[in-house]
């Protein structure tokens, strides 16, 4: 019979009901011993559907019945721990966005070591007064040798420095300005491209160079890598903006192929702690990030098209759009047991007005593992239906209204009561009534907080030595 609410349940008439007073002990029998459990399973038969003359048994599900003198109200209730073998969660910090400056053109960083005969520009700094003409424009007009050259271009614009190389200047710029507009129009195609060709190479791997998966591991693996890309395109806004590919390589893309393993041998059916899943893991994780890593380098060769047309500089990243991100600590600290897999949530605002919400999912972890979730947010500024000043106003803490960002962590575990018989963990003696709780709650983390403003503290409300064996 199914109730109003939509939930089913079973409906004996009287006639049929169990007549405990026919079997049971007697309440002084029961007192003495506490209690009884019984398990009671219902037969219903059903007419065939072509021939209502045959009968067809379904057995319903089995309940248990604690059966004792006393009512249950007046009985103790024992909890009893599960373990639930989750791993420790903890916020780390909040990152936000780092909009393109308006004239990130004008920016460029030195990538490598600069030889004195690769200079073919000036450079000035207004602060110490050091300049450079061209190499051998320099040499010529100041008798220089190339050691003094040399020691100021090392000084002038040491590796990772960044400049300012305005359009009014003169020099190369006025050649190239022209052109710079197709030279920036290359750089989106040239990353797309790369990004596509990075797909590829990674799902060409998948398919021709795991020989020990079967076909169901490979099919799934193959949509876990184009995930994995397509996730890292998305994050780095590609379109509309310029991306900084160098952070993307660094942070997020470890976890991403490790949740994309992991989601494969769980998809195709392998043990996380079996000795397949470890030598599955380890080769497909290096091969992957190796044929991703290939690929990224080549859209990271394509920022380094400039208007001076050497290879030595870049676009700035440090003018260049970074997204917002939270970095979340997932650790095991259990020394025998591979953790509980899960799902990481992030909401933010109303939902609707800051910042997508984002799920990842947390994979299991060998014991003594640590791994650091990178989650890139996607904000609603360039939405149609949100216009920019609505946005700026809760981004930059305008509105008087706190902003909350909310962070969740559930894992994927059965009943407490299953997972205890499942185990072995035996209920409380009669006449306690037992109730099965996990050791852990899933995590919760909230505060207010200002979007334009980092939150570089963690949450210090976890302790790991709770997470401990």
């Amino acid at each position: 019979v199914q109730d109003k609410d939509g939930e089913w349940y079973y409906n004996a008439m009287y006639d049929k009901a169990l007549q405990y007073g026919d079997f049971v002990p007697t309440k002084d029998e029961l007192e003495a011993m506490g209690g009884i459990y019984y398990y009671v399973r219902a037969i219903f038969y059903v007419p065939d559907a072509e021939n209502p003359a045959v009968l067809h048994p379904y057995p319903s599900d089995a309940f248990k019945i604690t059966f004792r003198a006393d009512h249950i109200s007046q009985s103790e209730i024992q909890r009893i721990t599960v373990p639930s073998h989750i791993p420790l969660v903890q916020f780390l910090r909040y990152v936000p966005v780092q909009w393109r400056h308006p004239d990130y053109d004008e920016y460029f960083e030195v990538t490598r070591p600069i030889q004195a005969e690769e200079m073919n520009f000036s450079i000035r700094n207004k602060k110490t007064g050091d300049f450079l003409l061209p190499y051998k424009a320099h040499i010529q007009m100041y008798g220089w040798t190339r050691a003094q050259y040399q020691e100021v271009l090392d000084r002038m614009l040491p590796v990772g420095a960044s400049f300012h190389y305005s359009k009014s200047e003169p020099g190369p710029w006025e050649k190239f300005w022209d052109e710079f507009f197709s030279l920036l129009k290359d750089i989106y195609s040239s990353v797309q491209e790369a990004y596509a060709q990075a797909k590829g190479a990674a799902i060409s791997f998948v398919v021709d160079n795991i020989p020990f998966i079967g076909d169901t591991a490979r099919e799934y693996l193959k949509k876990a890598v184009t995930f994995v890309v397509d996730y890292g395109l998305a994050s780095i806004g590609i379109p509309p903006s310029l991306p900084n590919l160098d952070k993307l390589a660094a942070g997020g893309m470890d976890y991403l192929v490790t949740a994309a393993v992991a989601e494969t041998l769980a998809a195709a059916g392998v043990p996380v702690d079996s000795a397949l899943a470890a030598e599955i893991s380890e080769e497909v994780r290096q091969q992957v990030e190796d044929a991703i890593a290939a690929e990224l380098k080549k859209a990271m060769e394509a920022q380094k098209i400039n208007p001076f047309d050497v290879d030595f500089l870049r676009l700035s990243s440090k003018h260049l759009y970074e997204p917002a991100y939270v970095d979340v600590l997932i650790s095991n600290h259990s020394k025998t047991h591979y953790s509980t897999t899960g799902c990481l949530s992030m909401y933010f605002g109303q939902g609707y007005d800051l910042y997508h919400t984002e799920s990842v999912r947390i994979p299991s972890l060998k014991p003594g593992e640590v791994t650091v979730v990178r989650v890139y947010l996607r904000h609603f500024r360039c939405a149609r239906d949100v216009p920019p000043k609505y946005f700026d106003d809760i981004y930059y803490g305008k509105t008087g209204v706190p902003v909350s960002m909310r962070v969740y962590a559930a894992f994927d575990l059965p009943e407490a009561k299953e997972a205890a018989e499942a185990m072995g963990i035996p209920p409380a003696p009669l006449p306690a009534v037992s109730e099965f709780v996990y050791d852990h709650p899933d995590y919760k983390y909230k505060r207010e907080f200002v979007p334009a403003e980092p939150i570089l503290q963690s949450d210090d409300s976890v302790n790991p030595f709770d997470f401990m064996d």
